[in-house]
């Protein structure tokens, strides 16, 4: 639905361009010279650029390009005989960016004549010519516009007065034009460093008023199509093009190109090239190489531009800007009560407001915002520790921070919060411990084999060095080639388990209750302090083999003795009872508080640049 305004509303604007009428003469734009020092120093190339209050003039799409008002006046005399003054305003508000401007352009001695086919008049008296327009702007910005990042849509509507005046001419007295017509702009970015501009100037035909009107005669007002283009090769060089048509035959196809280089904070150099029909003639063309230079202090911005209009060293424009403007300062809302969030989910949703933001970032990945910077998004997580940083860039290039971190813990299909050592089971997995079965299931009731449980050993103890390759089986039943070797060969060498007295490992069968209590009190080392006089469980004798490692956990709170008054200690171990147990021991107690602790392991590892 969107592509297909946006298409209609492209072809409308093309189409204005074409439904002039021929009767009557022409009357030029008084901007066509150009406004403001810093689009005059970038040869007038400014259509895809559109940042900052010339925005008014080249494109009110751009308008949309930063937050605060702005204000903006300039000066010139051109070819030494046309005084140039122009003054420009904009505001942001909540219902879109608002702008007012007004230019003025007058010659003064100049040959009535000159204008009798535009007046209709017949004298050879002199006077002075000034025109004048008033223009009224206003610009939304829209995204999740197919194919672009951002949408901007600007129009301009402009009265037009001109006045000749001055005239000894009894005949003659005073000449009052006047009129109105309407500019269309369009602002869109592909990428963060490019931006494409599309300007439709008095676009308004003249069946629908846009003409000016000198008493019985309406002159038309030529439409002009400006397409431009801004690419920002790094953070200080700017690049941009122009090309301006109209389907009138007071102009061919016209290109300018401009370059700003970004010298200190301060200063800016500017070099351009700029073209113009000469007005004798319809098809000739004066090119001119233009420079100029900015300086910007605080929220004061001078600017300059040197423009030679014709090879003539007298006929050389130096246009003068000065310009305010008031950043708002950028804001970082969040819908998060507390930088610190546990989930279990592969994503999480963050809502919130980058306000004035020109650009907006979480860690390395833009993302864009609406016009009163509200936002939602879904950011992927990492297994474990995520720091997530947003980052909102103002118009005036300054960055604001807010940090989030974020612990994801490892989930599973067949674990709920009902389940038996649920909270450990996903701490051990979250630390790479353990891992799921296929389909992310971790199947908690099921049975532990012996070989399993080295291979959690192992990962509990955190081991950096490569998986250790053994040439031959320490135990008779266990190939060089099976799964867990590396895992078995470990945990016999550090002492937590031994093999049957017939040197074999049985890595397949199922872990008993028994089993995996000598071998967890053997990893922290657990030793009785006294022997037990009476039996621990019903179903376990004093004279048990493994009685006393028994002893020792239970002493040292090791034991669930919650859930059962038989410890039946030839029975199988499942999955999650043995994550109980691991997650109890030292190292895992350790390895859990680190997880849990969000002043370690939490950084930035690099901040986006704005371009």
């Amino acid at each position: 639905m969107k592509k297909k305004i946006i298409f209609i509303f492209l072809l409308m604007n093309f189409l204005s361009c074409y439904l002039v009428a021929d009767s009557g003469g022409l009357y030029l734009d008084p901007m066509r010279l150009g406004i403001g020092a810093r689009t005059v120093g970038l040869g007038r190339t400014f259509t895809g650029l559109a940042d900052d209050v010339n925005s008014l003039f080249y494109n009110p799409a751009g308008l949309t390009q930063f937050y605060g008002p702005q204000i903006m006046s300039m000066s010139t005399k051109i070819l030494d005989e046309v005084n140039y003054l122009v003054y420009g305003g904009v505001i942001d508000t909540e219902y879109g960016i608002f702008g007012i401007s007004y230019i003025e352009k007058a010659i003064q001695g100049i040959d009535v004549q000159s204008y009798q086919e535009r007046a209709n008049f017949n004298s050879n008296s002199s006077g002075s010519w000034k025109d004048s327009v008033i223009g009224i702007s206003h610009a939304r910005k829209f995204v999740n516009v197919p194919f672009f990042r951002k949408l901007s849509i600007g129009g301009t509507l402009k009265i037009f007065q001109a006045m000749l005046s001055g005239v000894d001419d009894d005949n003659l007295g005073e000449a009052v034009g006047s009129g109105y017509d309407m500019d269309i702009g369009l602002l869109v970015e592909p990428t963060r460093r490019w931006s494409i501009g599309l300007q439709f100037r008095d676009v308004l035909p003249k069946i629908m008023g846009g003409h000016m009107r000198f008493g019985e005669t309406n002159d038309s007002i030529p439409c002009f199509i400006i397409l431009g283009t801004a690419y920002r090769w790094d953070k200080d060089l700017l690049l941009g093009l122009d090309l301006e048509y109209s389907h009138h035959d007071i102009r061919p196809l016209l290109y300018r190109l401009g370059l700003e280089y970004q010298m200190m904070p301060y200063l800016q150099l500017r070099a351009g090239y700029d073209q113009i029909a000469k007005s004798s003639s319809n098809d000739e063309l004066e090119s001119s190489l233009t420079l100029g230079l900015g300086l910007s202090f605080f929220r004061i911005a001078f600017d300059y531009a040197y423009h030679p209009y014709t090879d003539l060293a007298e006929n050389a424009s130096h246009f003068f800007s000065l310009s305010w403007r008031d950043f708002r300062e950028v804001e970082i809302e969040l819908d998060i009560a507390t930088k610190n969030i546990i989930v279990d989910t592969e994503t999480i949703t963050v809502k919130g407001r980058m306000k004035y933001a020109k650009e907006s970032f979480v860690n390395l990945q833009w993302f864009d915002v609406d016009e009163q910077g509200y936002f939602s998004q879904e950011i992927p997580l990492s297994l474990g520790k995520n720091t997530l940083l947003f980052t909102a860039f103002g118009a005036d290039k300054t960055r604001k921070e807010k940090i989030v971190n974020v612990l994801r813990l490892a989930s599973f299909k067949d674990v709920t919060e009902n389940t038996y050592a649920a909270k450990e089971i996903k701490y051990l997995g979250s630390l790479g411990i353990i891992e799921g079965e296929h389909g992310n299931l971790f199947k908690p009731n099921n049975y532990i084999s012996r070989g399993e449980m080295t291979a959690i050993i192992y990962r509990l103890d955190d081991i950096e060095e490569e998986k250790r390759i053994v040439t031959c089986s320490t135990f008779c039943d266990v190939s060089t080639n099976y799964w867990a070797v590396p895992y078995i060969y470990y945990s016999c060498k550090s002492g937590y388990v031994n093999g049957f007295p017939d040197g074999s490992f049985r890595a397949r069968e199922k872990l008993t209750n028994m089993q995996a209590v000598v071998v967890l009190s053997r990893i922290d080392n657990l030793i009785a302090t006294k022997e037990l006089d009476q039996r621990p469980f019903i179903d376990v004798p004093l004279g048990h083999w493994g009685v006393s490692s028994l002893g020792a956990a239970m002493a040292a709170n090791r034991v669930d003795l919650s859930k059962k008054k038989r410890f039946r200690p030839k029975g199988g171990i499942s999955r999650a009872e043995l994550i109980w147990y691991l997650a109890g021991t030292n190292r895992g107690q350790k390895l859990i508080a680190d997880l849990l602790d969000f002043s370690k392991g939490y950084q930035v590892s690099k901040r986006p640049d704005m371009y």
